[in-house]
């Protein structure tokens, strides 16, 4: 039997010098001069089909490896491209290098890959990259959290033939970034591992019979979407993307050097078409550097919109002439139909003045949360958020266990679909909102007469922390939900009764709102009346001096009795104010928070109707009269951001995205924007136009 892994080890050391001793090791001297082996030629060789893939592959010559510094990159999955029965993406970004040897041919690197949650559970979804070699078969990395790998982390990959029949693999994580930080603190929660040890490194030693220091052999480095069960055949179209892969450096080694992975180097293979790939120079420049995107067939059209990303900023000093939209013909909202969100803002588990607890499993006076009705036929929006303090916890003697139920209290079988969801147990509530918007989770199920599901089991909450969900979807019959905690191991179930209401004279308390509101998306068509006869809003109706704008998401938030107004300009939507049937009390009241849950979506059909290449920017800020600063996630053509928007008082505004469209071109933006906790306000969402 073949030796399928001869070593596996791996330590959370930034460098290893192994016994075999890496290239990367003993630092070879750096080699600059350029020797072409081909003329240049994208695609001189055929393509291999079954992914969607940018390779730059070396000439066979007596190399010994090749390593380099990649930042991971986000992408934007198709989300039509799912396996039915399992709901799973067919769509599988990967990173890699390898090589081939006298016909035999190797990949190694990191392809996005369920995990291991901290419960233990594997993950529903694919949510990390991981390790992977492939020789005679497919092996995995450990489903360790240390080598799980997240959009935006800095990795440097090495494979380098460490003896005859033998490949090394080593892969170094440099840097985390934000993502990465923020998935791996749900670990560290729950006592897995330690915040400090997820910089680490993996080495990985495997057969490769073909492979030798003294062999003739070619060395790759590879940039892919790969379809599953779609090797050897031709790609299904697909709208899926990869963004912002940034090859920092790459070099091939050869014995006690390393020669710069430049184009002069490598052949140039972009798949199954050139109309696929984007490649733009980056890193260090003569050091083998590029920012590779990859775009399904599908997203080919989407290569004008530029997005800059959380941390662009561009300076407003009212070079433009700032107009706000306000009258129906320049700016209308249409509130979502056939619609419900239950919320249950509950932030406090005892009443300080009385001791009272609000738990379904106190032995004296066992209450939940929450409990109301969806209505049958009806798209719903669920919105649990909580917050127990630390002061709370250590009178509790424990840290609560939170459900959030539903249940089927009618005379006939429902159906619920769930189109997204997400939870967060930090400040971080994008956490939430992006698997939301994005479709993670995606099922559907049938609930019997009297039947109860669980959709979430929280075991791992932190004091003095929130932890808040939210849940997208739809229900065929009134669709009871139920929101409890307990302290205890067993689960005491959701039939308790209401927790009293604590939102009213003497208490005064916005953060104990529960009920349901009619609605939680607005659509916003901005400049309704200049839309040509297809539909088309001309890229003139901007002009080109002018800052045109619009105040949306206007809402009044703080106690009932002293509502702050979160305004600077006159809003847009006047009627934009969302409120709350109290299920015990009866009162409708203002939502706390003003429209935290809210969902706007724009719809832009932009069409450059001039003779000269015309760019339309979108910007972001805050619209608030005390001047604090507004979170907000934006979904732009499918890829959530997440950004701290400026009050317009600073001269600062989030530069959200810029589309260049060539004279007659055409192009359509969608894009959705929710309110994110922790900083309330609305917000003005401002066009700008470059081009005469």
């Amino acid at each position: 039997m073949a030796r399928q892994e001869l070593i596996t080890r791996w330590t959370l050391a930034m460098a290893l010098c192994c016994a075999s001793g890496f290239a990367t090791a003993a630092e070879p001297a750096v080699t600059i001069e350029a020797v072409p082996f081909s003329p240049g030629v994208v695609n001189a060789r055929p393509c291999f089909p079954g992914a969607y893939y940018r390779k730059a592959v070396s000439d066979t010559a007596h190399w010994r490896g090749i390593t380099g510094v990649i930042v991971l990159p986000k992408f934007l999955l198709d989300p039509s491209r799912r396996d039915p029965a399992t709901g799973k993406a067919l769509d599988n970004p990967s990173v890699y290098m390898g090589g081939s040897a006298d016909g035999q041919e190797i990949d190694a690197g990191v392809s996005y890959e369920i995990v291991k949650e901290p419960d233990g559970r594997a993950s529903t979804e694919r949510k990390a990259f991981r390790p992977f070699w492939r020789n005679q078969s497919w092996s995995s990395g450990p489903a360790d959290p240390r080598y799980y790998y997240y959009a935006g982390d800095t990795l440097r990959m090495t494979v380098e033939t460490t003896s005859p029949g033998t490949l090394g693999m080593e892969i170094v994580c440099l840097e985390r970034g934000e993502e990465g930080r923020a998935e791996l603190a749900r670990y560290s929660d729950a006592g897995t591992t330690e915040p400090n040890d997820f910089l680490s490194t993996l080495t990985v030693q495997f057969d490769a019979k073909k492979f030798g220091p003294s062999v003739k052999q070619e060395f790759k480095r590879v940039n892919a979407i790969d379809q599953v069960g779609r090797e050897a055949k031709s790609v299904i179209k697909s709208a899926t993307r990869v963004e912002g892969a940034v090859w920092q450096q790459c070099w091939l080694l050869r014995e006690g050097e390393r020669l710069p992975f430049i184009p002069q180097r490598f052949d140039d293979m972009r798949c199954p078409s050139v109309e696929n790939i984007v490649v733009k120079p980056g890193g260090e420049p003569g050091r083998g550097g590029e920012v590779i995107t990859i775009l399904g067939d599908n997203a080919v059209g989407m290569k004008g919109l530029e997005i800059p990303g959380p941390d662009a900023f561009t300076p407003f000093t009212m070079n433009h002439e700032e107009r706000f939209l306000v009258a129906p013909r320049e700016a209308r909202m249409t509130r979502g139909e056939n619609e419900t969100v239950w919320v249950s803002d509950i932030e406090h588990l005892m009443w300080e003045a009385t001791g009272e607890r609000f738990l379904a499993d106190d032995p004296t006076s066992p209450v939940v949360l929450a409990r109301d009705t969806v209505p049958a036929g009806n798209s719903f929006q669920l919105f649990p958020y909580h917050y127990l303090g630390e002061d709370e916890a250590t009178t509790l003697g424990a840290v609560p266990k939170y459900h959030l139920v539903v249940s089927n209290e009618t005379t006939q079988p429902l159906t619920v679909t769930i189109d997204g969801m997400g939870k967060t147990k930090s400040w971080g509530h994008e956490h939430a909102w992006r698997p939301a918007l994005v479709g993670e989770g995606v099922t559907s199920f049938t609930l019997a007469v009297g039947e109860e599901r669980t959709l979430w089991h929280e075991k791992n909450l932190r004091a003095g922390y929130p932890w808040s969900a939210v849940v997208l979807g739809h229900t065929t019959g009134d669709l009871t939900v139920t929101d409890y905690c307990y302290l205890g191991d067993d689960d005491p179930g959701s039939d308790a009764p209401l927790m009293p209401d604590m939102a009213w004279p003497p208490h005064l308390l916005a953060s104990f709102s529960r009920g349901l509101i009619d609605w939680f998306t607005a659509d916003v068509a901005v400049l309704p009346d200049a839309h040509g006869e297809k539909g088309q809003l001309p890229l003139s109706a901007f002009a080109a001096k002018e800052a045109t704008s619009l105040a949306f998401g206007y809402s009044p938030g703080g106690p009932i009795n002293n509502l702050c107004d979160y305004r600077v300009v006159q809003p847009t939507f006047v009627n934009d104010v969302m409120r709350v049937l109290d299920p015990l009390s009866g009162w409708d009241h203002v939502f706390f928070g003003g429209n935290y849950p809210a969902i706007y979506r724009f719809e832009l059909p932009l069409v450059n109707d001039s003779r000269a290449t015309k760019t339309l920017s979108f910007h972001l800020a805050s619209n608030d009269r005390f001047g604090v600063h507004s979170t907000a996630g934006v979904l732009v053509d499918g890829r959530f951001l997440r950004a701290v928007t400026p009050a317009l008082k600073e001269e600062s505004r989030w530069h959200v995205w810029s589309l260049t469209l060539g004279a007659g071109e055409s192009r359509t933006v969608k894009m959705t924007i929710v309110p994110l906790g922790g900083l309330w306000g609305g917000f003005v969402g401002t066009f700008t136009r470059s081009g005469v």
